[in-house]
């Protein structure tokens, strides 16, 4: 029952975090329409993601929350089915934190791919002795 308590506060510290983000960059793509479609679409695309992650997943995990803390379910849920669960939807949750990563450090390079960003190339010398 400890563990239920335990996961609730981490779905629910994660759901703001996450939720922080959704209402920031929805709210930057809104007064940034002019940029290309393509960074837009990836806009969108964390955004939904993060949504689908939040509405499905996270109350699934809630569910099996209830269950562990009620006991009435059969077979019984578990603490380390908790924990087991919660491993496998917190890999969503760091793809949905690089995802909006990846537009911070879009944004912040004037929506510029990184790869396709010129390279200063310097030119090593050898010491004559």
């Amino acid at each position: 029952r400890d563990a239920a308590e335990y996961f609730r506060g981490q779905v629910n510290a994660e759901t703001i975090k996450l939720l922080q983000n959704v209402d920031n960059w929805s709210k930057y793509k809104h007064k940034n329409a002019h940029i290309d479609s393509v960074y837009l679409d990836q806009i969108d695309v964390a955004i939904g993601q993060t949504r689908l992650l939040i509405n499905k997943k996270f109350k699934q995990f809630l569910g099996l929350c209830d269950d562990c803390q009620n006991g009435t379910s059969q077979p019984p849920v578990l603490a380390k089915d908790l924990e087991g669960f919660w491993s496998m939807v917190y890999m969503q949750v760091e793809n949905c934190g690089a995802r909006f990563q990846k537009l911070v450090t879009l944004r912040d390079s004037n929506w510029v791919e990184p790869d396709l960003m010129p390279v200063k190339v310097v030119k090593q010398t050898k010491n004559k002795k």
